[in-house]
């Protein structure tokens, strides 16, 4: 009896700290933010190895948390910064190739764009390569129409200097009643 009341014991403990755990761990309104590296074989297959890493998110209005990706032949290193509405932020990049990657809700129609992108062209110090939405494999019983995917630009670095970047989550059928409810950040990178 002894014996099958811990196996019981022991079963109920495992299942109890398995629960709710998926394939990433989200983490939502954190205290701490995650900063973490993991390894990858291929660039062009990178959006796969995205897709299974740790993110943060934050469910208040005018606060967003993006993580930075820098790429170094086969070693990411990933850094998560807050972000407030109208915000600017300033961001060093060591690495040639590197992702800004944001939290983008598949369930609405906003998308996250570059106001600025022919400032970058005209600069020269950051090209942007791709643009790409990755699912975030999560499973919850949450009904509320939220789910955890990401946009992710890709940007290589042309040379050392600084570069503005204006990012906008806004509607992405240019809905002329919702020309005005956006979320605009400026990033103020450095490439060194």
């Amino acid at each position: 009896m002894k014996k099958l009341f811990i196996i019981l014991l022991i079963m109920f403990f495992l299942l109890s700290i398995g629960c709710g755990q998926s394939q990433n761990q989200i983490q939502k309104d954190v205290k701490k933010l995650l900063e973490y590296d993991f390894s990858y074989n291929d660039i062009s297959k990178i959006n796969n190895k995205l897709c299974n890493q740790k993110y943060s998110y934050t469910t208040k209005a005018n606060k967003k948390i993006i993580s930075v990706i820098t790429l170094d032949n086969g070693k990411a290193h990933v850094k998560e910064y807050e972000v407030f509405e109208d915000g600017v932020i300033d961001i060093e990049i060591p690495s040639k190739q590197f992702i800004i990657s944001f939290h983008a809700n598949s369930t609405v129609l906003y998308t996250w764009n570059i106001k600025n992108s022919n400032d970058l062209k005209m600069n020269e110090i950051i090209e942007i390569k791709n643009k790409d939405k990755i699912k975030i494999p999560f499973e919850s019983n949450d009904v509320d129409g939220e789910n955890y995917d990401r946009e992710n630009f890709l940007f290589e670095a042309k040379k050392e200097g600084t570069q503005k970047i204006i990012f906008r989550y806004e509607h992405s059928e240019n809905s002329e009643a919702l020309k005005d409810e956006y979320f605009e950040i400026i990033i103020n990178l450095t490439v060194n």
